[in-house]
Formats: C-alpha cells, structure tokens, sequence
C-alpha cells in the first residue's frame, strides 16, 4: 500500500519513481542512472547524498524539512560554505584503497573538521581511481561534518558519465585565485 502511494505520487508531481525490484539507495542509483551530471546542484535527504559530488555536482543532503520546501517549491536556501582542499601527492600503496585514503584524511581533520564545509579533493593519487572508489571518498565527507564532497572532472569522470547521462552538463573547475579556508596535504604513498 504504500509503495502504491509513493508510486500515485510520484506520477502526479512528475517524480522520478524506481518500481520495487529496481530500486536502491537514492546515493548510487541516481548517478548510476544519469539523473545527476556534472555541474548539478543537486540535495536528497540522506547525508551521504555527498556521494554524487565525485562527479563533478555541488551535491548535499538536508533534512526533511529543508526537503520537502524543495520539493513544494523547486528552490532551495542555503549560506555558501567554505572550501577545505585537500590534495593527495604521489601513488597508493599495494592494498590501500580510496577508503583509507579518506579515513586518514578525517583521522588527521577529526569528526567535526569539516563542519558544514565543501571537502574538495585531488591530486596524482586520486588520477588512477575509478568513479565508484572516488565514491567511496566523497560519501564520508558526512562523518567529518562536511556540507559536500567535490572532485574535479577528469576523463574518468567523463568515461563514467557519457553512456547514462540523460542531458547534457557543464563542467566547472575552481578559480585560479580561489580562497580556501584551508588546504590540507598529503603524501599516498605514506598511508
């Protein structure tokens, strides 16, 4: 009954809608299914909605309020948050992956260091990752408090995005005379 609700729904505001058996978590469907590109501002109510930002999107989760305005009213408020940058130099080890890499980047930063920042990633280590380890990077912004998680768009990203995408994006890189709170970095091949 309440799948057929949410269905009922969905079909009236002109949602996107996932029947059962072919749903998921909102965080890994939707940009596995083309529906948020690069260049997206895009917010779900799930904190680890940052997940979406490895591709490029300025991508953040709200709460239920926040949400249901956005839905009601297809606009959204929020203050611009701060950028931490955190740069990674050099190659992973055998047997380190991207979860290490940001569970060291939060060990060194603490649990509430990003608090309610951007967390933009890069660097030669993160070069050589996949779309789903990049991910797995941008999904923990949450656990260091962090507003979103953003990597630059790169061939990977693009590899990624072209067969799924359902329109078209717009790619955008930082300024060159970009003021970042702080900047944070490290050695891979030392974790």
């Amino acid at each position: 009954e309440q799948a057929k609700v949410m269905r009922e729904f969905a079909r009236e505001q002109g949602c996107v809608y996932f029947e059962q058996g072919q749903a998921g978590i909102e965080h890994i469907l939707i940009p596995s299914r083309g529906y948020v590109v690069p260049g997206d501002v895009y917010v779900g109510a799930d904190s680890h909605t940052v997940t979406v930002g490895a591709l490029g999107a300025f991508v953040c989760g709200m709460g239920s309020t926040d949400i249901a305005i956005a839905m009601a009213t297809g606009e959204i408020w929020m203050r611009v948050p701060p950028t931490l940058r955190f740069i990674y130099h050099g190659h992973l080890n055998r047997w380190v992956d991207s979860k290490d890499l940001i569970l060291h980047t939060i060990g060194q930063i603490g649990t509430d260091g990003a608090l309610y920042a951007v967390m933009q990633f890069e660097g030669e280590a993160l070069r050589d990752m996949s779309v789903n380890a990049r991910f797995t990077m941008t999904n923990m912004v949450a656990e260091a408090g962090g507003k979103a998680g953003i990597m630059a768009v790169d061939q990977v990203t693009l590899d990624y995005v072209r067969p799924v995408a359902r329109r078209q994006w717009t790619v955008y890189e930082a300024d060159p005379d970009c003021q970042y709170a702080a900047t944070h970095e490290f050695d891979a091949s030392k974790i």
